[in-house]
């Protein structure tokens, strides 16, 4: 008989969940478990929704005019004409990163290339549909390339300004270990990041595959159970990020403090 896994009490997870969980629990239950939805994307995530889908339409070959137009018309919520303005000024950034990315697999030879894959993993570490209940974590993926040398490339496209990769290595270690259960016979997979804004491609350390079974498993296995158990009392845990929270207005360690400033910390 199998232990059961205090993460699997809030499956599937994904990198933004689990970052929720670590920073507020009641937050956590308002989106997660209460299902209450949170406010309308703000500017720099609706710019970043549609930049992401018109540098997928440059890869399927539209010219890069007539990708930021579809991918205007693509997004769910309207834009303003600032910030439709703000999108076309990543046109010459989805060029140069084609470019890149041609350069690249002409240099390492490519097996498959592609785009927007919707992946998730059961705790045995087997594929399974994005949705279905049994998943352990779940991700979009921007890109990947699978080299003929047996490498796969992992790239993640931020929009937003830039950090060190450090600051995103738990994304990156859970689509690592997400690439290999898909891919099982790959050597190894190293991840990659395109700050679309500076136009420059960030590398991280090559993994093995040894490395992601014997290494990234266990780690995410604690990481997710960890974050699971924080988040057990679904209490608040004051702290900068209430400024940004989507449940202020309900939280009942905010209500009535207007200038939204924190009278506590977790």
């Amino acid at each position: 008989m199998k232990t059961h896994l205090p993460l699997l009490d809030h499956n599937p997870w994904s990198p933004s969940k689990a970052d929720m969980a670590a920073r507020c629990a009641l937050s956590f239950k308002y989106r997660y478990i209460d299902r209450i939805k949170g406010g309308p994307r703000g500017t720099p995530a609706k710019v970043g929704v549609t930049v992401h889908r018109a540098q997928e339409l440059v890869f399927e070959g539209l010219a890069v005019k007539e990708a930021l137009a579809q991918s205007i018309v693509d997004v769910d919520e309207e834009l303003t004409h600032k910030e439709e303005e703000k999108v076309r000024t990543f046109a010459q950034s989805l060029l140069d990163f084609k470019a890149k990315v041609d350069k690249f697999t002409a240099k390492h030879p490519a097996k498959e290339v592609f785009l927007e894959r919707k992946w998730a993993v059961t705790a045995d570490f087997e594929p399974c549909d994005f949705f279905d209940d049994n998943g352990m974590v779940r991700g979009i993926v921007d890109m990947g390339i699978l080299l003929e040398n047996g490498y796969l490339i992992i790239i993640d496209h931020k929009s937003g300004r830039m950090h060190p990769m450090s600051h995103f290595g738990t994304q990156l270690d859970i689509y690592s270990v997400m690439a290999h259960a898909y891919y099982p016979e790959v050597k190894g997979v190293q991840c990659a990041l395109n700050f679309m804004a500076r136009d420059q491609v960030e590398w991280g350390k090559p993994k093995t595959s040894k490395y992601v079974v014997e290494v990234l498993r266990p780690w995410l296995i604690k990481y997710l159970n960890d974050r699971a158990e924080a988040v057990a009392s679904f209490s608040a845990r004051l702290g900068t990020h209430c400024r940004w929270c989507d449940y202020r207005d309900i939280c009942p360690e905010q209500v009535g403090n207007g200038n939204g400033e924190t009278s506590k910390q977790g």
